[in-house]
């Protein structure tokens, strides 16, 4: 994806914006249908931290944590529904989250909620996979022949 893609489905899939064709011309609108075309304009959140907080906070609400360690930058992030976005060791903090937003849009990604085989609540692999932790899973894997 180009940036501009990465920043249209961000401000799409992630802050629910959308455009809405008025007349001859397009603008944006928030999920209350307020016309915010001068905000998207200059939203940025690949290079404005800002721009990026306003994203974590409306995808992951207050679940999310950015940090810096070992010359990156790391963030994790849980959406109300359960969905985990993480990001390691990215160059800059809006970049982590974008790409842990990112993440959480596509499919497969991993999720919260209690292990089929440890009970455990805790992050599970993807539903496709069964819906076991990670932990469980490499147990599994060394007991196989």
């Amino acid at each position: 994806m180009t940036e501009q893609q990465i920043i249209e489905t961000l401000a799409t899939q992630g802050m629910e914006w959308r455009q809405v064709n008025i007349g001859v011309s397009i603008i944006w609108v928030d999920s209350e249908g307020q016309d915010i075309s001068a905000q998207v304009d200059s939203w940025a959140p690949l290079h404005n931290i800002a721009d990026a907080i306003q994203l974590a906070e409306k995808v992951f609400g207050e679940e999310w944590s950015l940090h810096r360690h070992d010359g990156g930058y790391s963030f994790k992030g849980i959406t109300p529904c359960g969905k985990v976005g993480k990001a390691w060791l990215e160059e800059s903090k809006e970049e982590a989250i974008c790409n842990a937003v990112l993440q959480t849009l596509q499919e497969g990604c991993n999720f919260l909620g209690k292990c089929v085989w440890c009970q455990e609540e805790t992050e599970l692999m993807p539903l496709d996979q069964g819906g076991i932790c990670q932990d469980c899973a490499q147990h599994i894997n060394d007991l196989a022949p």
